[in-house]
């Protein structure tokens, strides 16, 4: 309905409407203070998670013996083999000696004056047999040195192409290589089924054959130049022949383990950090921590505190974390003592792993704890964002109903207020009839 502000009465009937709304929509401004509240809350839970996981991440790192060492190489000479190893190495000396490299076949035919000119081959069914699979290739009038190559570069595993030596009259050889090392692979041709003209001779010029190494004595034998299974935890990845013996010496690298144990206390800290900021209450300013005064994140960070500093029912020289360097202080955040944690490692390496790898073991505790309780889809956090979605549904929903009640009022205070005007409107002029009419009189 159009606004006729003060046409009868002289009042801004339309101040009058707006502030009336405005005095109503108080507690519209408030539902939506307490909705962005729960959005923020919804944010910070899935940051929560996310450091939460973050934990559970550092200490799956170390949680397996296969994934807690970590180790270092070192060679007596270098060129003939690079090395890499994992957590599974053993630490020692190792005497190696190449003896051969891992090689792919490669065939070649005798020399052709003119590799694109037809009926220079034999014709007929050319065969080629490779990893078992035998395939045929026909040669009729039209095929050339260049059409066969193609069709043998198609064959799945081979390549295939001519090559032009220089040579002043025969130049062109087809040339025919395995892509696979190892000498189960090697290349079998069949020339039988051609007759006629020329018929391709293929003779071999590289054998297909096995990497061969001599570790600590023992003759060792790959497919390829890669030997990932003859030492545990060490990968040679053969690059050379080598006249005399190369030393390997593998050291257990406790620096390294000690950087994934301060990813875990770093971790660690990230949590409590959050947590302190997050249900605080600043009192000069009066600003909250989005988690000020619910208990979810308290019980969560309490029951994470007891594991640091409770004692498993690990029976060896180290029971709990303190022992192995990583000590809880008064503020919850954790300390990492890096020299004692390797000092533990250098007394007994066993006992200070089970640590992290035992079933027994704070690390494992926590790890569940996390995994059961509090990262499960059913678990505590998802629990908690369940509810606040909950919460932030209500007051959308809330704030929408009460938006419409908003533009009904405002709707209805206009008809009044435009009613009244009417009405003043019509006694005006009444009152002006009725003034004439006496003056007239």
């Amino acid at each position: 309905m159009p606004a006729i502000d003060g046409i009868a009465s002289g009042i801004d009937t339309s101040s009058i409407i707006n502030s009336l709304v405005a005095a109503q929509s108080t507690t519209k401004s408030l539902m939506e203070r307490d909705l962005a509240g729960e959005e923020s809350k919804l944010a910070r839970v899935g940051e929560f998670k996310t450091k939460l996981t973050t934990i559970a991440d550092t200490l799956k790192a170390l949680d397996a013996e296969d994934e807690f060492g970590e180790y270092t190489a070192s060679l007596s000479d270098e060129g003939y083999f690079s090395v890499s190893t994992d957590s599974e190495a053993i630490a020692g000396t190792y005497s190696i000696t190449v003896n051969a490299l891992a090689a792919s076949e490669v065939s070649s035919s005798q020399g052709y004056a003119d590799a694109d000119l037809a009926g220079a081959l034999a014709t007929g069914t050319f065969s080629v047999t490779y990893e078992g699979v035998q395939s045929d290739i026909t040669l009729d009038a039209t095929s050339t040195l260049s059409d066969l190559a193609l069709e043998l570069d198609a064959v799945d595993g081979l390549q295939a192409y001519v090559m032009n030596t220089g040579d002043a009259s025969t130049p062109f050889r087809l040339v025919v290589m395995g892509e696979n090392t190892g000498a189960d692979y090697g290349i079998t041709f069949d020339t039988s089924g051609l007759t006629g003209a020329t018929i391709p001779i293929m003779t071999e010029q590289v054998t297909a054959s096995d990497a061969e190494a001599e570790i600590n004595g023992i003759t060792v034998y790959s497919a390829s130049n890669s030997m990932d299974s003859a030492i545990p935890g060490v990968e040679l990845d053969l690059e050379q022949v080598s006249s005399a013996a190369i030393s390997l010496t593998i050291n257990r690298d406790d620096d390294a383990i000690a950087d994934k144990v301060q990813e875990f206390v770093d971790a660690y800290n990230d949590v409590r950090s959050f947590y302190g900021v997050q249900t605080n209450f600043d009192s000069d300013n009066g600003v909250k921590g989005a988690f000020f005064g619910d208990s979810t994140l308290r019980n969560i960070v309490s029951k994470l505190s007891d594991i640091m500093t409770t004692a498993s029912s690990l029976t060896g020289d180290y029971t709990t974390f303190n022992e192995v360097g990583i000590e809880s202080g008064q503020s919850g955040r954790l300390t990492f003592d890096r020299t004692a944690f390797e000092d533990a490692l250098s007394a007994n390496y066993d006992d200070a792993m089970a640590i992290f790898t035992d079933d027994d073991g704070p690390a494992q505790s926590m790890i569940d704890q996390l995994d059961d309780y509090y990262l499960a889809d059913d678990g505590l956090i998802e629990t908690k964002s369940d509810t606040i979605e909950d919460n932030i549904g209500d007051l959308e929903d809330a704030i929408t109903d009460f938006e419409d009640r908003l533009t009904s009022y405002e709707s209805r205070l206009r008809s009044q207020f435009t009613a009244m005007e009417v009405a003043l409107g019509r006694m005006q002029t009444t009152q002006g009839f009725l003034s004439n009419l006496l003056t007239q009189t």
